[in-house]
């Protein structure tokens, strides 16, 4: 049996991310992406700050990643990728050892360097996601997410009692594409070793629910892990 919560999830420490930023043309590229990745929320939600078999992980020196569905078979809860509801932003422009690639324009000799932006969600940040879990767990609780950064979230779960599988379903919720069944037409909106993000397309099955926040009702729209 497994259970099903939408978490409300509001940031009381500092939750860091990095992305890089690129030139194209005569401006830099360096939107930061409001949907998380779900690898390290699986892990905190499974009471992890860093994987326990492999000890801290960068995208940038470390590629021995699990799956989150692996994290799932194996400790009992799944994350999918969190949406921010409420940024209170601070960004950061670094030029970290291993980021000094370049980007050549044509035959001239202008040079356009690659930087790692980090962002940070200040208290009072709110982010939403959808949870598998293996137990019961309880409405209310603390955890933190990454090593070093504080990132301490309360987190408020509400259980979804009404659920529905369906075939063919058009999703409108963000996934990780190594953990889900097969989904045509997708977006992948964040590259990541441990799963690419994706979102929007027609996926094989998927979990529908209606949630209701502030008088409003939104239908969710999920593709289903495929360990399930």
């Amino acid at each position: 049996m497994v259970f099903f919560y939408h978490a409300s999830i509001r940031v009381d420490g500092y939750l860091w991310f990095h992305y890089r930023s690129q030139p194209s043309g005569d401006v830099y590229v360096a939107q930061p992406n409001y949907i998380f990745h779900n690898y390290g929320f699986t892990l905190a939600f499974n009471g992890f700050i860093t994987d326990p078999d492999t000890g801290y992980a960068s995208i940038f020196n470390h590629t021995m990643y699990k799956k989150p569905s692996e994290l799932f078979s194996r400790y009992g809860v799944y994350v999918y990728p969190p949406i921010t509801t409420k940024a209170l932003l601070r960004e950061y422009t670094r030029a970290a050892q291993g980021e000094g690639n370049v980007s050549i324009r044509g035959r001239t000799r202008m040079a356009y360097p690659f930087f790692t932006k980090v962002v940070v969600y200040n208290p009072g940040s709110e982010v939403e996601a959808f949870v598998i879990s293996k137990e019961k767990l309880p409405s209310k609780f603390t955890l933190n997410v990454g090593a070093k950064r504080n990132g301490t979230l309360n987190v408020k779960l509400k259980p979804i009692l009404n659920i529905n599988v369906v075939e063919n379903a058009e999703t409108n919720y963000p996934f990780n594409i190594a953990d889900s069944v097969r989904v045509v037409n997708h977006m992948v909106v964040l590259p990541h070793a441990a799963g690419d993000i994706a979102f929007h397309g027609i996926a094989d099955r998927a979990y529908v629910y209606t949630i209701e926040e502030r008088g409003r009702k939104t239908i969710i729209k999920a593709p289903v892990i495929n360990v399930l």
